[in-house]
């Protein structure tokens, strides 16, 4: 999904900078298609100080944030009984925690720059819930919600907050 969204921002004519905590050669591998035009950055989506820091790089490197898409995402299936405490918070981390702290470093900045966009993925999971999938199926719910919480608390500064909730798609995660 990440990379459909890169192509299509790159499409657009926007310089995109991807951040993931995927390993560095799998990512720099994905983004040769893109000419330049897509940059690579590996980060810890779950620590605040190394997002402030990949926040600072990126707008050093790359120049304004003027578009978010926040996008990480893990999936485990079970069920409440099934699901570990550890694999609860590292869904949470990921999933929730990762658009909050993402945002918590960009949003300051787009209120200097007088305003901006960002785009979370949430999923049809929000909306309705996918079977064995506890911890996906809340998180995606949190995503909703905070989603609506930042676009009333930040539409003052001209910054637009969405979300999307698409249904199945075949990616290596499905």
């Amino acid at each position: 999904l990440g990379l459909a969204i890169t192509r299509c921002m790159v499409g657009a004519g926007a310089k995109v900078a991807v951040l993931s905590y995927e390993s560095r050669e799998q990512g720099r591998e994905a983004l040769k298609e893109f000419g330049g035009k897509a940059v690579f950055y590996q980060f810890d989506i779950t620590d605040t100080d190394h997002t402030q820091e990949m926040a600072d790089r990126v707008i050093a490197e790359q120049g304004p944030v003027t578009i978010l898409v926040n996008n990480a995402g893990i999936i485990v299936r079970k069920t409440v009984l099934d699901t570990t405490e550890e694999e609860w918070d590292r869904c949470m981390d990921i999933g929730l925690k990762g658009v909050f702290l993402f945002s918590k470093h960009t949003v300051p900045i787009m209120i200097e720059q007088g305003g901006g966009v960002i785009v979370n993925t949430a999923s049809g999971a929000a909306i309705k819930g996918v079977p064995d999938s506890a911890p996906y199926n809340a998180y995606k719910g949190g995503v909703a919600a905070l989603t609506r919480g930042m676009a009333v608390d930040f539409g003052k500064y001209n910054i637009r907050v969405n979300c999307v909730c698409p249904g199945d798609i075949i990616t290596p995660m499905l």
